[in-house]
């Protein structure tokens, strides 16, 4: 995916990281994050924030949580009080009313990383709205996108087109696929395997970031 060619050498000079989680399949992300980001050695995050419509996906709202370390917090952030019933314009439309608590979300950091997943409303709609801001703080700005599988129909069409306006908003874009993934584990696979492998994937990539080491 493209990159700019500096990303490499500022993640190197900046060196404190927030990881973002967008959606529902962000926030799972997070929280599967927390509990393993010693063992992949990202020990250069400083806070991890999961963003939502609703409260269903997120642990708390507004609520800052220690760690068993006891340096790394958790925070959950709610931009609407219903989630968008699969409308990308109505998460987008969220986001842009609370772009000043999106802001603060970024302020301070170095380097953003953003993880979600694309197709839905409020990953597709809210992410490159998140990532625009993190750039305009000048931070670098990284993203980890789950796609879908083919059987969820058109949720493909969402996804590839949030993708494309993501790729305009971020320094550096991995997309990680549902369905390539389910075809290499086969057809015996379970959902719930796939997804759990998914999740150790990206983790996996996040960790040879300049910024994990």
């Amino acid at each position: 995916m493209p990159s700019n060619p500096q990303v490499s050498e500022t993640l190197h000079q900046n060196r404190t990281t927030k990881i973002i989680g967008v959606g529902g399949a962000g926030c799972n992300l997070i929280r599967s994050f927390r509990l393993c980001l010693d063992s992949h050695k990202l020990t250069n995050v400083s806070e991890l924030v999961c963003v939502d419509l609703g409260i269903e996906s997120l642990p708390s709202v507004d609520t800052l949580y220690e760690t068993a370390a006891g340096s790394l917090s958790l925070k959950s952030i709610s931009l609407a009080s219903f989630g968008a019933g699969g409308r990308v314009n109505a998460a987008r439309a969220a986001a842009l009313r609370n772009i000043a608590v999106l802001n603060a979300a970024v302020n301070g950091a170095g380097t953003v990383i953003l993880v979600a997943g694309l197709g839905g409303a409020t990953g597709s709609g809210v992410l490159p709205i998140i990532a625009r801001a993190a750039r305009n703080a000048g931070a670098v700005t990284i993203a980890a996108v789950v796609m879908p599988f083919d059987f969820e129909g058109p949720r493909n069409g969402k996804a590839a087109t949030a993708l494309n306006y993501l790729q305009r908003e971020v320094d550096l874009v991995m997309p990680f696929s549902n369905k390539d993934l389910g075809d290499s584990m086969g057809n015996d696979a379970l959902l719930a395997d796939i997804y759990a492998q998914q999740d150790r994937r990206i983790m996996a990539w996040l960790s040879l970031m300049p910024s994990g080491s």
